[in-house]
């Protein structure tokens, strides 16, 4: 089943992730090259992720309970439907500020529900041992569509305007949809109650240790997501790029990724999933510190390719270190209780940076990020003494318990 199914699964994975790309670095670079729109950039990514926040207790639930597949599919429908609603209405109108935040909501939400149910198919479909290259391939097949839609975003913006990358984010998302039906994944669904499942502490509550472990140790991400709002600024504002600056360096991050997917297995296997993840958040906050002391744009590529490195690397270290210890019945609560983290994160982050990137410059809040990347990569050293993995055991009921 493993070795029939999940190729299939990476080509949906590829075609799933692609349509969005040209919208979410179009609509982004719009907002942060216009001083008077910058602000709104950082509370619109603030607002998705508190949405988020009130939505991953019931995902969760939802990844844990029902057929992936089925949730993949409403989400894939839904979003390109309102892509495409957004480019039709938009054809023969003036773009501006509320049509570029929607358009950044609408592929934030999008991928925020992708890749988790990626993640818990995933699960259901790898063995234990072969995770490592499974988590690898997975990666390169994920940045694959960022370098093909980098590449479009760095040319597109100047021959069509926003109505037609929001048609045609809308139509290569929709186009996705097909590869799901004649796609056979296996899930057993689990039994646990509605009430629990939905309260966002309870599993956290019962699996701390272990979830405040993988968070530590997510922080790169937290990072990277954030850092989506200062690096357009530092484009635009310092480096005095466009969009297609943005479009390649995105495409410069993802081709390094790709290349990275090929590696970090080797190196999980020779140096463990904890020793790469460190070795790789390393050449993350390496990159981080150097990007805004050399703002030159040559030099800003070979630094975001660091960062196509660390991170990904760190993340395929990491989720082969979650399919090995996490049990399946567990991965979609324990995936959102991490995931949740990472939000409560996201959204401190981006409130210092809106606060401050005015006060204290872009430039010092890149090299404050990673500050925090390093703190956080010593607090996981701290913790992985004692194995926390190690309390989560098979049949367990964290957050799940009888009334």
């Amino acid at each position: 089943m493993e070795k029939t199914v999940y190729p299939r699964l990476l080509l949906e994975r590829f075609f799933g992730l692609m349509g969005p790309v040209p919208l979410d670095i179009e609509a982004v670079f719009r907002l942060a090259s216009i001083p008077s729109y910058v602000q709104s950039l950082g509370t619109i990514m603030i607002l998705t992720i508190l949405l988020e926040i009130v939505i991953q207790p019931f995902l969760s639930s939802l990844l844990d309970r029902h057929n992936r597949k089925t949730v993949l599919l409403c989400n894939q429908v839904l979003s390109s439907s309102i892509m495409i609603a957004m480019g039709a209405f938009l054809y023969s109108r003036s773009t501006g500020q509320p049509w570029y935040l929607s358009s950044v909501l609408v592929v934030d939400i999008y991928y925020f529900v992708e890749y988790q149910a990626y993640a818990a198919m995933a699960k259901e479909v790898v063995a234990a041992n072969n995770a490592g290259a499974y988590n690898g391939i997975a990666e390169l097949v994920s940045q694959s569509p960022i370098i093909i839609g980098g590449v479009m975003s760095a040319f597109l913006w100047t021959f069509i305007g926003f109505s037609g990358i929001l048609l045609l984010a809308g139509i290569l998302t929709l186009a996705a949809t097909p590869l799901l039906f004649s796609l056979q994944v296996p899930f057993s669904e689990n039994h646990f109650p509605e009430n629990k499942a939905r309260q966002p502490g309870s599993y956290i509550t019962g699996a701390f240790r272990p979830v405040l472990y993988i968070f530590l140790l997510n922080i790169p991400y937290v990072a990277v997501v954030s850092g989506n709002y200062l690096k357009p600024v530092f484009i635009a504002r310092v480096l005095s790029g466009n969009p297609g600056t943005l479009g390649l360096s995105e495409s410069i991050y993802a081709g390094m990724a790709s290349v990275t997917g090929l590696i970090a297995p080797l190196v999980v296997k020779k140096a463990g999933e904890f020793r790469s993840a460190i070795i790789f958040s390393i050449i993350y906050a390496a990159g981080s510190v150097l990007m805004p002391l050399f703002p030159v744009v040559g030099l800003f590529f070979i630094f975001q390719a660091s960062h196509g490195m660390g991170n990904p690397g760190n993340r395929i270290s990491r989720n082969t270190l979650v399919m090995r210890k996490v049990p399946r019945e567990q991965i979609g609560r324990f995936n959102g209780s991490v995931n949740l983290l990472d939000m409560i994160c996201r959204v401190a982050v981006l409130s210092i940076y809106i606060a401050a990137v005015n006060v204290l410059g872009v430039r010092f809040l890149m090299e404050a990020t990673a500050a925090g990347v390093c703190i956080a990569m010593l607090a996981a050293m701290a913790l992985h003494g004692s194995d926390p993995m190690r309390e989560l055991q098979p049949g367990m009921t964290v957050g799940a318990s009888q009334e």
